[in-house]
C-alpha cells in the first residue's frame, strides 16, 4: 500500500498511469469446493502469470478473495485494455 500510495502522490508526474482491475471467476467456489490448498495453487499460478507476462514496474495488490488491481505506469487506457 505505502508504494502504491506514493507512486500515485509522486513518482507519476507527468507520466500516464492506468489502473487495470482483475476478478479469478469462481473463485469463491474454486476455494468452497476444492479447499485452501488447491486455491491458494491457483494464486501462486496467477502471480507467476504476472511475473511471466506483466510489464516493467507494474504494481500487482490482491485485494479480496480473487480480485486483483494491477497498477501499470506509463499505459494509456488503449494500452491498458490490451494487457
Amino acid at each position: 500500500v505505502d508504494r502504491l500510495e506514493s507512486d500515485l502522490k509522486y513518482g507519476t508526474r507527468g507520466r500516464k498511469l492506468a489502473l487495470v482491475a482483475l476478478e479469478i471467476d469462481y473463485f469463491e467456489r474454486l476455494e468452497r469446493y476444492h479447499g485452501e490448498v488447491v486455491s491458494h495453487r491457483v494464486l501462486e499460478g496467477v502471480k507467476e502469470l504476472f511475473d511471466t507476462h506483466g510489464v516493467a514496474g507494474q504494481f500487482v495488490a490482491r485485494l479480496q478473495g480473487g480480485r486483483f488491481a494491477v497498477l501499470l505506469p506509463d499505459h494509456s487506457q488503449e494500452k491498458a485494455a490490451k494487457y
